[in-house]
């Protein structure tokens, strides 16, 4: 779809975030935030509480420190569209997505112009996450047992494994992955892990201790609520 862009001169950014790779961080030896891989996009999808007919999207500036900037710029789809002046001050709702798919989607709750301070954005792992291939991986699919295949797949199940950072969601077929991250002599992988699921809609939960093999992507079978 061809897109163009109209934007206002503004000073100072309208709208701040620092946005950092959780799985990196908490995983990694480093001290400083990880930046995210690949792009990121921006859109403002409600208004004062209200959703809006279509997302917006907006044009984003990373500076040299890492954080994205929004300085009024917003990106318009084809057609005879007028432009129609900066975003109204207020309250927006906000949906930023990275568009392979390396990072769950995060929504948050932005103010029109916001303060000096930058939002606070943790990225966990998507479903095509660029784990190590050296690393432990667990791979399963949730399936709702009183439902009849192939609607049995149930998406949006948040999967977190105890002792370990961060969290996976299943697709839309059901599936999910975890990696766990790399050993060492200091923190060696347990030989079992507790494996929580949460169903999206409902709150069900399931609780499983499976066996796991180092350096391997362990297929679990199927989880049933």
């Amino acid at each position: 779809m061809n897109t163009r862009e109209w934007f206002s001169r503004t000073l100072t950014a309208r709208l701040l975030f620092d946005i950092w790779d959780d799985y990196a961080l908490r995983v990694g030896p480093q001290q400083s935030r990880i930046l995210p891989k690949g792009p990121l996009d921006f859109a403002l999808i409600a208004y004062d509480g209200a959703p809006l007919p279509q997302p917006i999207q907006l044009v984003m500036t990373r500076n040299a420190s890492g954080y994205y900037l929004f300085f009024g710029q917003v990106r318009l789809s084809s057609g005879d569209q007028r432009n129609q002046g900066l975003l109204p001050d207020g309250p927006y709702r906000l949906r930023v997505t990275q568009p392979d798919g390396f990072y769950q989607s995060v929504t948050l709750d932005v103010v029109l112009p916001s303060s000096n301070a930058a939002y606070p954005i943790a990225l966990e792992p998507g479903a095509t996450y660029p784990y190590l291939p050296t690393s432990t991986g667990l791979r399963s699919r949730v399936l709702d047992s009183a439902l009849a295949a192939p609607d049995n797949r149930v998406a949006g199940v948040r999967v977190t494994v105890r002792g370990f950072p961060c969290s996976a969601l299943s697709d839309r077929d059901g599936g999910w992955s975890f990696y766990l991250p790399e050993p060492d002599r200091m923190n060696p992988l347990p030989r079992s892990v507790e494996i929580n699921l949460r169903h999206p809609t409902d709150n069900r939960a399931i609780q499983r201790i499976v066996q796991i093999e180092p350096k391997k992507l362990n297929k679990l079978g199927d989880f049933e609520f």
